[in-house]
């Protein structure tokens, strides 16, 4: 910390007396040049600016002497800097109009790049739309040879959800397809889906009307009950306000409307009626039972890698307890939207990139243009450059002029 206060301190004392250094630079260099015209004047009895012309030729480049005592000092750069950036804001406002096409063209290229990137991001890879979205994960099992992903993970699902640390809210949801019976309609065929409870606590977002599902509504023997969503309270139960304890008949059962989730909600997949999801291990045998989809939400701090690498050694001791599993799958981690709401269209996925290739390509044409602009400009300035460098610029001073000016 002393350290990092000496070397601050030195900073300043070379920032706040480098104008002084600099005139007493220049005034030793104006005393020595004074001393050689004085002694040509006398020995050689030349004119008075004849011998001041030749004592600057033998003197060599003050510019060059200038930029050696400023590295001597240390942070000699800061004073290049300074200076390439006056001289660069005086040549932008000497050629303004050049400067206001290449603003203008760097203006809209860029805005245009970003909102472009953006939106075609956001369609490509969607985020779920509530709070720490990005934070809820799909668990899954993949094929690591021949062979098709198993997603009949049960008995793994109960072993990940008391095991895994670096999760919360381990849950599963299996999609189902049920006739609705309302009265006076006929028989209308609904996707459902069988899920947890604690999708809503991924969710975090309230309901608009009664409540969503509670772990004790997947005990085994407990009531029927439905959560609905928005659209579908609205369009097929006439925004009723009390719909709330109402029965509908999914299939053969009579199931209770608890909850009405508010509008766009429709975790996991677009989904608008919820039932629980009642499964019971222990009815079925090693690797048997439905499909199902896995999600949970990453802990603060939990990175998906470090997920990844728990769930794999979680799911090792999955295969001690159940040996007659699949041997060619492994369990991952990854984005729920990933796995989930990607765009499946091939013809709507080039379309976007095409997209994407034709954004970047306008952003290159912009940009070459500018640089053949600025190229022009500096040939331009060949005999301001030779002059500089006579003078004794070095190369990286006349080049980073260059470079900070535009």
């Amino acid at each position: 910390m002393r350290t990092l206060v000496r070397v601050a301190r030195a900073i300043g004392r070379v920032l706040w007396r480098s104008k002084q250094l600099d005139a007493d630079m220049q005034n030793e260099m104006r005393f020595h040049v004074q001393l050689e015209a004085e002694r040509l004047t006398r020995v050689e009895a030349l004119h008075p600016e004849e011998a001041r012309r030749q004592a600057y030729v033998r003197f060599g480049g003050v510019e060059r002497y200038k930029e050696e005592g400023r590295e001597a000092r240390g942070l000699y750069w800061l004073d290049g800097v300074a200076l390439d950036t006056r001289l660069g804001v005086r040549m932008l406002v000497k050629h303004r109009w050049l400067t206001l096409v290449g603003g203008f063209a760097m203006t809209v290229a860029i805005a245009i790049g970003a909102m472009a990137f953006e939106v075609i991001s956001d369609l490509l890879n969607p985020a779920l739309p509530f709070p720490d979205g990005q934070r809820v994960v799909a668990v899954k099992y993949v094929a690591t040879k021949a062979g098709r992903a198993d997603d009949r993970v049960l008995h793994a699902f109960s072993t990940w959800r008391d095991q895994v640390t670096t999760l919360e809210y381990v849950g599963a949801f299996r999609n189902a397809q049920h006739n609705l019976v309302a009265p006076n309609a006929p028989p209308e065929p609904i996707e459902v889906a069988d899920i947890t409870a604690s999708a809503f606590d991924i969710a975090q977002t309230p309901p608009m009307l009664g409540r969503y599902l509670l772990p004790s509504d997947e005990a085994v023997g407990a009531p029927p009950v439905v959560v609905i969503g928005h659209d579908a309270w609205r369009v097929r139960f006439n925004s009723d306000p009390q719909i709330v304890g109402r029965g509908i008949q999914l299939g053969g059962t009579v199931h209770t409307i608890v909850g009405v989730m508010p509008a766009g909600f429709g975790f996991p997949i677009y989904h608008q009626f919820w039932m629980p999801l009642r499964l019971d291990p222990l009815q079925y045998a090693a690797w048997q039972g439905p499909e199902l989809h896995l999600f949970a939400r990453l802990k603060r701090g939990a990175t998906i890698e470090q997920a990844q690498a728990e769930l794999a050694a979680t799911g090792r001791s999955v295969a001690d307890v159940y040996p007659d599993g699949p041997d060619h799958v492994r369990p991952v981690v990854l984005p729920f939207t990933r796995d989930h709401l990607e765009l499946t269209n091939p013809t709507l996925v080039w379309l976007l990139r095409a997209a994407q290739l034709l954004v970047g390509a306008l952003s290159f044409v912009v940009a070459v243009n500018l640089a053949i602009l600025l190229y022009a400009r500096t040939v331009a300035r060949l005999g301001e450059i030779a002059v500089r460098t006579a003078l004794g610029a070095s190369r990286g001073r006349i080049l980073s002029q260059l470079f900070i000016e535009p």
